[in-house]
């Protein structure tokens, strides 16, 4: 089968929706399929090839189509800019769907899907836009859609959706990649962590509702022979977050190693103790409709995970294979860590659950459920 995967995002990216976007046209590559992953083409601070970076064999091809990228130039987000580059982005994919014909397209732009030929286009849905609550009508007569939570479903079918064109299919991770390998202070050795400590890492997006500054506020709760690490952010990220920890005089007890490339992830996890997921329960992205790549990846990882008590995270997670506290809570998260760092029972056995129950989150099989839908 011809796929395009269309994305309206900068390839390659710090951000998660770079790795989602990746490694689902990397699955569906390795099925057989012949899959063009089609984005603007835009400045970016990485300086790597997106396959070098995302750790990904070049099995499929990436298009970069031009757009008026005003956003990178300024590192401002006005509307006008925002549109401008939504608009020149989309009439160079129709401009190129003229020409070029696929038997799939997928999407996670709303304003692309509004473009594309319905008969032929799957939308996944991420969050709650302005477009989604408008566009009912329009995004309605897509072959299908999908919804990476059922509290994100819930929300649509609330919008006029039709239920049963929505499937709901969490995010997912490359068993293969994040399969535990190698023993835990040699990795530390290789990464220049300190093997006198005991370490909770926490990967991914620097944005307040990922609750992050929670993390940071926990470690003041935490014992000397506790290190925070965090790794990742963008430069305007790890610039705020730099600000705060410096205010509450943090030095001593995190660690932030900034941007890093997607293949290293699975070491920095490898080298970990525990792996916090604060998510913050002020925002519904946060509460309802997320479903973290890190969370699977802690998971993949075998390692104990600490992670906020939120609807969202207990569609995947459970009292079985993670250790839940009360959100946005200093107290309490260090709280859910020294727990897990005691009790050296509870840390393995739910460690050894979660990296069980991951099996079912490979990207093949999800993308092996899109190809049902198709």
């Amino acid at each position: 089968m011809k796929i395009f995967y269309i994305a309206n995002a900068r390839i390659p990216t710090e951000k998660a929706h770079g790795v989602q976007i990746m490694k689902m046209c990397e699955a569906f590559a390795r099925l057989g399929h012949e899959v063009r992953l089609i984005v603007p083409k835009r400045k970016s601070h990485i300086s790597e090839e997106a396959f070098a970076y995302y750790g990904i064999p070049k099995s499929f091809e990436i298009l970069y189509l031009p757009s008026v990228d005003l956003i990178s130039l300024s590192g401002l987000v006005p509307k006008v800019f925002s549109w401008l580059q939504n608009y020149t982005f989309a009439k160079s994919v129709g401009d190129h769907l003229k020409n070029n014909q696929a038997e799939l397209i997928l999407t996670r732009d709303e304003l692309t899907a509004l473009s594309l030929p319905p008969s032929q286009t799957i939308l996944e849905i991420h969050n709650l836009s302005r477009i989604l609550k408008s566009k009912a009508a329009k995004l309605n007569r897509l072959k299908r859609i999908i919804s990476i939570t059922h509290g994100l479903k819930s929300e649509l079918v609330k919008l006029g959706y039709d239920r049963s064109k929505i499937e709901v299919l969490p995010d997912g991770v490359d068993l293969a990649q994040f399969k535990p390998e190698s023993e835990k202070l040699t990795v530390r050795k290789q990464l220049g962590l300190p093997e006198d400590k005991k370490i909770i890492m926490y990967t991914g997006n620097f944005f307040p509702w990922k609750g992050v500054y929670t993390l940071a506020g926990a470690a003041q709760h935490l014992p000397d022979d506790y290190l925070v690490v965090f790794v990742g952010g963008s430069p305007f990220e790890l610039k705020n977050f730099k600000e705060f920890t410096d205010s509450k005089q943090l030095s001593s007890k995190i660690l932030t190693l900034g941007h890093l490339p997607y293949a290293q992830m699975p070491n920095y996890l490898e080298s970990a103790d525990i792996l916090a997921l604060p998510n913050s329960a002020l925002a519904d992205i946060s509460k309802s409709y997320t479903s973290p790549l890190k969370m699977f990846e802690y998971m993949a990882a075998g390692k104990p995970i600490v992670a906020s008590d939120l609807p969202s995270i207990k569609e995947i997670l459970n009292d079985n294979n993670a250790i839940f506290v009360k959100p946005d809570d200093f107290a309490a998260l260090a709280e859910g860590i020294k727990k897990a760092l005691t009790d050296e029972e509870l840390a393995q056995r739910i460690g050894e659950q979660a990296f069980q129950d991951v099996q079912q989150y490979d990207w093949s099989k999800r993308v092996e459920k899109i190809l049902r839908l198709a």
